[in-house]
């Protein structure tokens, strides 16, 4: 496994910063009041001692976001262990401290976001890092095969709905589904069939529940939003997470549809 640094990154604002906040650290200056431990008795430090110190923050910073990634299977994402664990590849240099992921915080490399931190340098040049990485390539050839495919989907989910009785077609509150909201309903559920590589349904199969938690995910979410998730689940669908029912699918639609789009952001 090997990460990607830019060459220049030693003239970054956040590598400048972090060898501000190592300066203030090791001369015990204001903002950062700690000492290093080792450095008690030692000389002033110089500007390429900080600058060695604030290289190898980045390198170990960036091995440990590469471990991350395989994990949380998001580039550039750390959670709160794993910055605990980066914290402790540094004890030789600080001891038993959270003082180097605080530094890496205020110095701009990592930005706090849900439960952990982000490093945006990270992710844009090691999206490849993360456990269910998949390339722009092969989501081009979903998102092509969605596109070629759309038209034969919509005469098949047109059919199909002459075949079933019109009182099956009924929302979660029971009130009726009708028109063009019936035909966009079993376009969704024929596409996740095809996503999830499904045999043919037969009429029996299409239960009120499944109609309802279809209408219920048509109606919420855009078209757009749709063809994006349409184009992850056939991407990700041998995925353990990734239920394999399109009844299941449709009633898990908001936390698959948040994976989603974490996922296409990558």
């Amino acid at each position: 496994m090997e990460f990607k640094l830019s060459v220049d990154f030693e003239r970054l604002h956040e590598f400048r910063q972090l060898c501000a906040e190592l300066k203030a650290v090791l001369t015990n200056a204001p903002p950062c009041p700690a000492r290093w431990p080792s450095a008690a008795d030692a000389p002033p430090p110089t500007a390429k001692s900080i600058e060695a110190v604030a290289v190898f923050m980045v390198a170990r910073l960036y091995v440990e976001l590469s471990y991350q990634a395989q994990t949380t299977n998001r580039a550039g994402f750390i959670t709160v262990p794993g910055l605990g664990l980066l914290d402790e590849s540094f004890q030789p240099l600080f001891g038993e401290d959270d003082l180097p992921g605080k530094l890496l915080v205020t110095a701009g490399w990592l930005k706090p976001e849900n439960d952990g931190w982000f490093c945006e340098r990270f992710a844009k040049l090691n999206a490849n890092l993360a456990g269910n990485y998949t390339s722009r390539e092969v989501k081009g050839a979903a998102a092509s095969a969605l596109e070629r495919g759309k038209h034969q989907v919509a005469h098949q989910a047109a059919q199909q709905a002459m075949l079933l009785a019109p009182e099956t077609f009924k929302r979660r509150d029971q009130t009726p589904i009708l028109g063009a909201d019936v035909q966009r309903l079993m376009v969704a559920i024929k596409t996740i069939d095809n996503a999830l590589k499904l045999p043919g349904r037969t009429a029996s199969s299409y239960t009120e529940t499944l109609i309802a938690d279809a209408a219920a995910v048509v109606e919420s979410k855009t078209q757009e939003q749709l063809r994006e998730f349409y184009v992850w689940l056939a991407t990700n669908r041998e995925h353990p997470r990734v239920p394999k029912t399109t009844e299941q699918i449709l009633a898990d639609f908001e936390q698959l549809c948040a994976a989603a789009e974490i996922s296409l952001k990558k």
